[in-house]
């Protein structure tokens, strides 16, 4: 009975050794790891250590492609859209400030009047005050105002004792100064706001995007030069009829100068294909980018890297966790692979799972060879 108990559960063992797989020792599983993650197959390399430590080398890998749509969206997007911008934001600038104005004159002329009504003692303690008197002028104008300016101006009065008019005032008046294509094209009044509001950023997208693709250099492909002939002279040269004197060649005349050539070369990647299928709220941090676009950047990437069998060295075991040579628990093993013609040696932390092993960490790989790449 103790025998066939023994039997069972060496048989178990075996079968699930056979489930496990490759990860039934840390040398194996530290290869396999390397194997399935140099494949570009996340899921199997996030199974043989964590999800976590497979992401990480996905937001390396895809680094530089993050940072180049960056560049695209908050800085070449807006360099080309702000012109269009700026043209509509001075127009809708003109139309407020002049309202504003309009109204700030309309309360001083009102206030002013209501100093009719006072007697020549009040109207002598007011001049005589400045800030009485200015307090007094502008807030009998303001009463005086009809609802129709008391609405224009915000409804806020306040906000009229400054002498340029206010952001708001600006987006809500000087909108209407606009005309129904320009306010098609961007979209709401927050479009033209100072800061970077979602409209603004947006109406820059749509204008900005269509101009995108590579910048070009005009470049010199062919200097002037004086050229001569390349051929090998005759020892002797017939000319009008003569034999001239041997090994004696004649005057060879300059050919004329090569005219310069100049032609348009692409001296930037091209942008737009850059961004392809990247939209700006992907770029709002590296983890939002590494989550959308990660993966297929990764794989990509990976798969224009060469690389070989990775060969793992027999793993030695953490000091202080030895106990039972049953119950080790966690082991350094090392790994030798080529990635990109570059030999490397990475080192591995792996902790005992079950029955099998599961890499924690790793140190040596070379993920700038793979960028590089």
């Amino acid at each position: 009975m103790i025998a066939a108990a023994v039997f069972a559960a060496a048989a178990v063992a075996i079968s699930l050794a056979r489930q496990t797989g490759p990860a039934f020792t840390p040398e194996a599983a530290s290869a396999s790891f390397t194997k399935a993650l140099l494949s570009a197959r996340f899921d199997e390399a996030a199974d043989l250590s964590s999800r976590g430590l497979v992401d990480q080398v996905i937001r390396v890998l895809c680094e530089p492609e993050y940072e180049a749509a960056r560049r695209v969206y908050q800085e070449l997007i807006p360099a080309l859209a702000e012109p269009e911008w700026r043209t509509l934001r001075r127009k809708a600038e003109r139309r407020a400030g002049t309202e504003w104005e309009q109204l700030r004159e309309k309360i001083d002329r009102l206030g002013r009047e209501a100093l009719q009504d006072l007697n020549d003692e009040e109207t002598g303690a007011l001049l005589a005050d400045t800030a009485m008197f200015k307090e007094f002028v502008f807030c009998k104008g303001w009463d005086a105002l009809s609802q129709e300016d008391k609405d224009k101006a915000g409804g806020s009065r306040d906000a009229l004792l400054q002498r340029n008019a206010t952001e708001e005032f600006i987006l809500r008046i000087g909108w209407q100064a606009l005309s129904s294509d320009e306010r098609e094209d961007l979209g709401s009044p927050e479009a033209l706001s100072r800061t970077d509001t979602a409209a603004k950023l947006a109406y820059f997208d749509r204008i900005g995007k269509p101009q995108l693709g590579p910048q070009y250099e005009e470049v010199v492909v062919e200097r002037a030069r004086s050229a001569r002939p390349g051929r090998e002279l005759p020892s002797t040269w017939r000319l009008e009829g003569c034999e001239l004197e041997e090994n004696v060649p004649p005057p060879i005349p300059a050919q004329p100068a090569t005219p310069e050539r100049r032609e348009k070369q692409a001296v930037s990647p091209d942008y737009r294909e850059l961004i392809k299928g990247i939209e700006r709220d992907d770029i709002s941090s590296p983890e939002v980018f590494a989550t959308r676009h990660g993966e297929r950047i990764a794989r990509e990437r990976l798969e224009r890297t060469t690389t070989t069998e990775p060969k793992s060295a027999k793993a030695g075991y953490l000091p202080w966790e030895l106990g039972s040579v049953f119950w080790r628990s966690a082991a350094v093993p090392s790994v030798r692979v080529v990635i990109a013609n570059e030999p490397s040696s990475l080192t591995f932390r792996a902790v005992k799972a079950g029955i099998g092993w599961r890499v924690t960490s790793v140190d040596g790989l070379p993920l700038d060879v793979i960028v590089g790449g």
